[in-house]
């Protein structure tokens, strides 16, 4: 039986659209595989991961409880001192038994999740909003490991090693204190110099009459972060930035490290010597700049060893959040995000936020961006867009987290 020409149109018809529908497909899954390293991945569960991939293992946080997997920290008031508990394989035990409690002050303990889901934070305080003492433990939820700061502004103290001042006042003090100068000379610890300024820090004396700062700009330790798997803290002293290896009593300053300063995109930090920094060219991606560091111990997949320079870390920045590289993919039906915090309640993002942070005195969020090979990642709205600093993890390069938290807490905007 012959077809009708209007039989024959209406075969065309769905034949073209079937081919234009495939093409729309094939185009949403390579996006896909490009934003994720173009390596294959699957669906599951709202999450992109790799084939073969194992789930990650979920954490949960609850008031005064932290969950990874089936281990759990728990903390209770007991006998005005606060008992933290820790529960694994069935058994429930003792992990810390004198945390600070001063509810009154607004400094209950607390638990945070880091970048390393096995190792939680708890932090207390005392005082108004904890401002006297502040304390952290970063608890290794599989090995039990505990990292403690103590910092009380004028001194800090790690696992039981003291920091403190060398700072040279001929001003006097109680009421006879005069107006004068003062000089920060020397970081110390357990009493032995570890740092020295120079030149001296000139601080200017003040008579505080019994109360307050003796100093109009008094130095005080501010702590910053800290990474158990290294044993380093990181930590700044008036604007100036400084690692503690908890291992040998060293303290490494970053403030001889080259400085890279962008005018355009309003940013600078700080990045060590032995490393390359290239700028991005201007296209969609979005990349402003590559810094590179040599690794040699690095393997390729077949575990031979290929020494070079490797991209540690790159800064990006796009005027619209829609961008697809922006937002690490795109797929098709994907809605319009209208800030970071709208793109976040998106289980099916390519990218989700792991915590609430401050960087340079703006809110910022610690981020897990793609599916396979995952990376870790800072992103926040500023200068009219978004940014997003990557920490490349590829070809098993795993990066080094002690360099990263110092290159992070030298990041500034210019205009603040």
């Amino acid at each position: 039986m012959k077809k009708s020409k209007q039989n024959k149109k209406k075969e065309q018809t769905f034949a073209w659209s079937f081919v234009i529908v495939c093409f729309l497909l094939s185009g949403a899954v390579l996006l896909n595989m490009v934003s994720t390293n173009g390596k294959k991945v699957v669906q599951k569960n709202d999450k992109v991961i790799s084939e073969g991939q194992n789930k990650e293992k979920s954490v949960v946080i609850q008031d005064n409880k932290y969950q990874y997997d089936s281990i759990e920290l728990s903390y209770v008031l007991e006998n005005q001192k606060n008992i933290v508990y820790i529960s694994k394989n069935g058994v429930k035990k003792v992990l810390l038994d004198n945390v600070i409690y001063d509810a009154p002050g607004g400094s209950e303990p607390k638990f945070y999740k880091t970048n390393k889901p096995n190792i939680a934070l708890l932090e207390s305080g005392l005082g108004d909003m904890g401002s006297i003492i502040k304390e952290y433990y970063y608890i290794d939820l599989l090995s039990e490991r505990i990292l403690i700061v103590i910092n009380n502004n004028i001194s800090m103290s790690v696992n039981g090693v003291k920091l403190f001042f060398d700072i040279s006042d001929d001003c006097g003090t109680g009421a006879d204190r005069v107006a004068g100068r003062a000089y920060l000379s020397n970081l110390l610890v357990d009493g032995g110099v570890k740092h020295t300024f120079d030149p001296k820090i000139e601080l200017t004396c003040v008579n505080p009459d019994g109360f307050g700062s003796i100093y109009e700009s008094e130095p005080t330790f501010n702590f910053k972060s800290a990474d158990v798997e290294q044993g380093k803290v990181y930590f700044s002293v008036l604007q100036n930035s400084f690692s503690f290896n908890i291992s040998d009593k060293s303290i490494t300053s970053a403030d001889s490290w080259s400085l890279y300063t962008n005018k355009r995109y309003g940013f600078e930090f700080k990045y060590p010597n032995n490393s390359l920094l290239e700028e991005g060219t201007e296209d969609n991606s979005g990349t402003i700049t590559y810094l590179k560091v040599f690794d040699r111990e690095a393997k390729n997949l077949e575990g031979k060893n290929i020494p070079g320079y490797f991209t540690y870390m790159t800064v990006s920045y796009w005027d619209d959040l829609n961008n697809e590289y922006a937002k690490g993919g795109s797929w098709m039906g994907q809605r319009h995000y209208g800030s970071l915090e709208d793109m976040f309640t998106d289980d099916k993002a390519f990218i989700q936020k792991e915590s609430e942070i401050e960087l340079a005195g703006i809110k910022a969020y610690e981020v897990i961006v793609g599916g396979y090979s995952a990376t870790y990642g800072i992103m926040f709205e500023y200068n009219n867009g978004v940014y997003r600093i990557d920490f490349p993890d590829e070809i098993q390069h795993k990066p080094n987290v002690s360099v990263r938290e110092e290159i992070i807490s030298t990041f500034k905007f210019l205009d603040k």
